[in-house]
């Protein structure tokens, strides 16, 4: 039976990877800033410290985003949910200073980046379980709406700002992530839930001790998903400088834009696989299938404009013209990680929990590995797009025989 995509899941998919558009379009002009009018160093110890809060905040939501969309609550309110979220993201704050000042050198510059990114960061935090209510009640317009207020923000605040100086630089950071959260989310929060306080912190310890319990595993395997691709940065440093870091994190933002946009198609095929049974694989296949083929095309379209257009040096300056090859094994790479990430929505959906938490292990050991010893052979910051790739690509691998593996035991059970 030929499948296709009906129109809501089109529809859906494309107001969330429009949105996702969009947030990553915000992050990026502080990107392309950070690059023409601060000195390198100052652009890396911003884009380090990034690279250390996303994990930790992805890993603190407890992919809370995904079971309040297909509406698994684990038996409790959503009042008990929203406080727990903000538990989580307060701690988180706390937790990302102490690391932060053990990774480097406290100086004005690195103080700045640490407050402003952790503020921004508990704000995108606590947006994100915003729009799984939104999602939940088939609202996708409104993550849009909230994305592009960020834009607007980012863009008013840009032209309004008198100085072009580290400081207006970082406060862009939290102030694109405050206005959509305070102006616009709050309200239809409270439009679509009545009687929820969104910043509420009103819960037993037992329920929080619970929730994060029979959750860990997952909030584990989201945190690793979120590290692999900031593992070679860390490595970056180590093995070389902040201004390595800068070039590199600037050429991986832009891939992984890609894969955000796409991510669209990701939570709307979630929503999917909420609506069908486990057994029905034959559909959730042939929907992943077909979603792999959408992103291969997404990159190629992009890496072939993105290279027709000079797209590095357009973007930043004349010292990216080198990094092409390094951009080509990343772009590879971000494909990859994009599948990856498909299949691993559908054995979550199949309940495969601590499959999917073995997978991240392997994963997470082996771009570790990699970024460990290859870069030691050959100090260059094409060696850890080469760990990128090679890790990707052994993750779709396992993955798919992981799924093969499944469905050729569920066919001879029955």
């Amino acid at each position: 039976m030929k499948i296709r995509f009906d129109r809501s899941l089109l529809r859906e998919a494309g107001l969330l990877s429009l949105s996702n558009l969009l947030n990553s379009a915000s992050n990026g002009l502080i990107i392309v800033l950070l690059n023409k009018y601060l000195a390198k160093p100052e652009s890396g110890a911003f884009l380090y410290l990034l690279s250390v809060a996303s994990p930790l905040f992805i890993f603190l939501s407890f992919d809370m985003r995904r079971k309040i969309t297909l509406n698994q609550l684990d038996g409790l309110s959503l009042h008990t949910l929203f406080s727990i979220r903000n538990v989580l993201a307060t701690g988180g704050l706390a937790l990302f200073g102490v690391i932060g000042l053990t990774l480097s050198t406290p100086t004005p510059v690195f103080l700045l980046a640490l407050a402003l990114i952790g503020i921004g960061k508990v704000f995108d935090s606590v947006s994100e379980i915003n729009f799984a209510i939104f999602q939940h009640h088939g609202a996708e317009w409104a993550v849009f709406v909230s994305r592009l207020l960020k834009v607007l923000t980012c863009l008013a605040a840009f032209v309004l700002l008198p100085s072009h100086g580290y400081v207006a630089i970082f406060s862009l950071f939290a102030l694109c992530n405050l206005i959509p959260l305070f102006c616009f989310e709050v309200w239809l929060v409270r439009r679509f839930c009545p009687n929820l306080a969104p910043f509420v912190i009103s819960l037993r310890w037992t329920d929080l001790r619970g929730f994060v319990g029979a959750n860990l595993s997952l909030a584990v395997a989201s945190l690793i998903m979120a590290l692999s691709p900031n593992v070679p940065t860390y490595f970056v440093k180590e093995y070389m400088d902040l201004s390595s870091v800068t070039y590199f994190s600037s050429l991986n933002f832009i891939v992984s834009t890609i894969y955000i946009t796409g991510s669209g198609l990701g939570y709307a095929m979630m929503k999917k696989f909420g609506g069908t049974s486990a057994a029905n694989s034959g559909t959730n296949l042939a929907m992943l299938s077909r979603a792999a083929l959408v992103s291969l095309g997404t990159y190629l379209m992009f890496g072939i404009l993105f290279f027709a257009a000079d797209g590095l040096t357009l973007l930043f300056n004349a010292d990216y013209a080198p990094y092409y090859p390094l951009f080509n094994l990343l772009l590879v790479g971000g494909y990859l990680y994009t599948v990856s990430a498909y299949l691993n929505n559908y054995l979550l959906h199949t309940n495969a929990r601590n499959v999917v938490f073995r997978l991240r292990a392997v994963r997470i050991a082996v771009i570790v590995g990699t970024c460990a010893l290859l870069p030691a052979l050959s100090p260059r910051l094409e060696t850890f797009g080469y760990c990128l790739l090679i890790t990707n690509l052994m993750d779709c691998f396992a993955h798919g025989m992981l799924i093969f593996q499944r469905q050729k035991m569920s066919l001879e059970t029955t």
